[in-house]
């Protein structure tokens, strides 16, 4: 039988898109909804997202799924399992009880130094009322949806310049600049890793996967 592989986006996709992206919050029917699916033993799923994985994770709560945060750089996946009954789920729904496995992509010994250094300079240039600043490690998010209009242009002008001069990325986000590291990794790549771990090479003709 075809395994659905379900790998889903927090914001935007499975929680509303918000001004202070602190606040937002998975819906109860959709959380309810992705328990019942995590319960299935023909539906894997999993959470890719740009947020952190510990931060993703409380959001949304569900225990036993795998976790991809800051943009697969962190994962955490599911291993040996047995099934077991939890009250996290619909009474009378069993539910495969997993064992995690830990993942953290590799990076070069002096990239958080220098992402460190790059997250103080936007700091002290480029916060203002209104901006909020994720630090998330090697990676960090630059939001600007609460800056006053005429502030806009100049401020996103202004870090792109920083993090393109410390040699990271720049990422476009709703209303937000991401600095990502200069490696060739990102949510996409992060997918494929999830598929070949959980499924093994031959994926392709064991499961059906959906990436929303």
């Amino acid at each position: 039988r075809c395994t659905l592989a379900l790998l889903l986006d927090f914001d935007g996709t499975l929680s509303p898109l918000v001004a202070d992206p602190h606040q937002a919050a998975l819906p109860p029917a959709v959380k309810q909804q992705l328990q019942t699916l995590a319960a299935m033993d023909n539906v894997f799923l999993a959470i890719v997202s740009g947020r952190g994985l510990e931060n993703v994770r409380e959001k949304v709560g569900i225990q036993g799924i795998t976790y991809a945060g800051n943009h697969g750089m962190e994962m955490i996946l599911p291993d040996c399992s047995q099934v077991k009954h939890s009250d996290q789920f619909p009474e009378g729904v069993h539910h495969l009880l997993y064992l995690p496995f830990q993942y953290t992509h590799p990076v070069p010994a002096d990239l958080l130094h220098r992402a460190t250094s790059l997250f103080n300079q936007i700091q002290e240039e480029c916060f203002e009322d209104g901006v909020i600043l994720e630090n998330k490690g090697v990676q960090l998010t630059y939001h600007y949806r609460n800056v006053a209009e005429e502030r806009r242009e100049v401020l996103v002008r202004r870090v792109k310049e920083l993090i393109e001069r410390a040699g990271f990325r720049v990422g476009l986000a709703h209303h937000a600049i991401e600095s990502k590291p200069p490696i060739f990794w990102d949510k996409g790549r992060a997918v494929m890793f999830i598929l070949h771990h959980q499924f093994g090479k031959d994926w392709p003709r064991r499961v059906q996967p959906i990436y929303i």
